[in-house]
């Protein structure tokens, strides 16, 4: 399966449930964001979970930070569907979102924050007579 280089970009602030690191592939960085309570029931909303993987030097920027079950983290992330073949050979495919970086806030402590995956694009100015209406 190929990381895709297509897809839509997020910001998500929410709590480490985990941080998992496989032999092969990715680290995957779980975060937890709870949506509170329903002001009508009082009944506390279903969480929402992502699994965020982590590639390349973001890998030594989280593994520098330290981050703990139940630390608040805000993270950048680009989702894109991911396709391929199953074993059984039906065609299969999920969400999938890649970290671009993120800030771990711990109380007391100056956030540890990391390089985004991109440079930012530079605006140039346009003349008026560059547009073509």
């Amino acid at each position: 399966m190929n990381r895709p280089m297509q897809g839509v970009e997020a910001t998500i602030t929410g709590k480490v449930h985990e941080v998992k690191v496989h032999s092969r592939g990715p680290v995957t960085l779980v975060v937890q964001v709870s949506h509170g309570k329903d002001k009508k029931t009082e009944q506390w909303k279903p969480s929402s979970w992502y699994n965020i993987k982590v590639f390349d030097s973001k890998q030594a920027a989280l593994g520098t930070a330290d981050p703990r079950k139940g630390d608040l983290i805000t993270v950048t992330v680009w989702g894109a569907t991911e396709e391929w073949t199953g074993k059984d050979g039906q065609k299969r495919s999920e969400k999938a979102w890649y970290l671009s970086s993120f800030t771990l806030h711990r109380e007391g402590e100056e956030p540890a924050a990391a390089e985004p995956a991109y440079e930012p694009a530079t605006v140039q100015p346009i003349a008026d007579d560059d547009i073509p209406f």
